[in-house]
């Protein structure tokens, strides 16, 4: 949460033009939640800026073992 949560949501409204199945948890239960039912044809979107948030790793794990492809950004 923090800042990256800010970029994440201007970025949703962004991809909600070409795509209506976007969705921005903010909570990191609720994010793990959603990667666990994540499929082949998804993909996990995740934004940090330090890229050792632990919440956000163990989120891109449940999704990356959910069979959904990574597209992780630093926020700089």
């Amino acid at each position: 949460m923090g800042a990256s949560l800010l970029t994440a949501l201007k970025a949703t409204n962004k991809f909600l033009r070409i795509e209506p199945k976007v969705y921005c948890m903010q909570d990191s239960h609720m994010q793990a939640m959603v990667a666990s039912m994540m499929k082949k044809e998804d993909v996990a979107v995740l934004f940090s800026y330090s890229g050792a948030t632990k919440d956000t790793i163990h989120v891109a794990e449940v999704a990356k073992r959910s069979g959904a492809r990574l597209f992780v950004l630093p926020v700089l």
